[in-house]
């Protein structure tokens, strides 16, 4: 499956100068827990809620003059929207990152796919799987050796 197939909302995502009152008050209007910083278009980085709550209250930032640059999580980890479901597992694998930005041919961000939406495709695809197995499920006792006396 490829991941332009996957993203199923649009692209989220502020200015580096953004307060980072704006992007906690962006995120929570989007309900999502993660945000792409772009500039010029291209993506410099993302702001996360740990970013939020580690760099900003923990270090008792103001957060109406704070800028996403300042609290941004610089290492992303990209792939072009052309790429596979298999390869985001495998780069999150290698990378140990748990959001990864969807580009085009142009390397402009598309939006995030996250471990969760990762997570909840392979499910779908599991239980697609298990459906037909179970309803043929004397079948495959049968095809072991294990017919039933009936």
């Amino acid at each position: 499956m490829k991941l332009v197939q996957l993203l199923n909302s649009g692209l989220i995502h502020c200015s580096p100068e953004t307060s980072v009152q704006e992007v906690a008050s962006l995120m929570k209007d989007e309900g999502t827990g993660a945000l792409i910083v772009v500039d010029e278009g291209k993506a410099v980085g993302m702001v996360t809620d740990r970013d939020l709550i580690m760099r900003v209250i923990c270090e008792e930032l103001n957060p109406e003059t704070t800028q996403a640059k300042e609290i941004m999580t610089r290492r992303t980890v990209s792939l072009s929207v052309e790429q596979s479901l298999g390869e985001v597992v495998q780069r999150m694998k290698e990378t140990g990152v748990r959001r990864i930005i969807v580009t085009d041919s142009n390397g402009s961000p598309l939006g995030l796919i996250g471990f969760e939406d990762v997570c909840a495709n392979l499910a779908g695809d599991l239980t697609a799987i298990a459906r037909p197995l179970s309803a043929t499920g004397s079948r495959v006792a049968v095809e072991r050796g294990q017919e039933s006396a009936a």
